[in-house]
């Protein structure tokens, strides 16, 4: 598996590894399936300590990983956000992008990463966890566009 930067003409690929998350539900508090132009915009639009990662085998893009500026954080916490696709589940993916993106956030000037997850996402508790996040607080009933509440687990790792 390779881990490297994301780049524009990676859009297609980011797309079908979230889209069918965001259609099954329950892991990702997306509801509405990104499209490539989004994608491309969104990387065109990063800050100087914004980025994106991508793992890859031979077959493709297995899982996506960013690290970016978030209003509502510290100047020196950057907001993560992680997807594997579904058929990658088991192989490794987070893990291995997770090394990749802690080096690159901290040579970025980030000192701790914020992550923010569905409390019904046992999986992805349980990925943060694993990879050295803490849990700082529970925001209960958040809504969705959907109209459906759910409680949001907050974590951070210093890095």
């Amino acid at each position: 598996m390779n881990i490297r930067p994301a780049v524009v003409e990676d859009a297609a690929a980011i797309c079908a590894v979230i889209n069918p998350l965001i259609e099954r539900g329950g892991t990702t508090a997306n509801e509405t399936p990104w499209t490539e132009s989004q994608v491309r915009d969104m990387l065109a639009g990063f800050g100087p300590r914004d980025f994106m990662h991508v793992a890859e085998d031979a077959d493709g893009v297995l899982g996506f990983q960013y690290v970016e500026a978030h209003p509502d954080l510290d100047e020196d916490t950057g907001d993560i956000a992680s997807f594997a696709a579904i058929d990658a589940a088991g192989r490794g993916v987070g893990k291995a992008m997770a090394a990749a993106t802690f080096a690159e956030a901290k040579r970025r000037g980030w000192t701790r990463l914020f992550a923010y997850i569905r409390a019904d996402n046992t999986g992805g508790l349980a990925y943060y966890q694993s990879i050295g996040f803490r849990t700082i607080r529970v925001d209960e009933a958040q809504p969705l566009k959907s109209g459906a509440v759910v409680d949001r687990v907050a974590k951070v790792r210093a890095l």
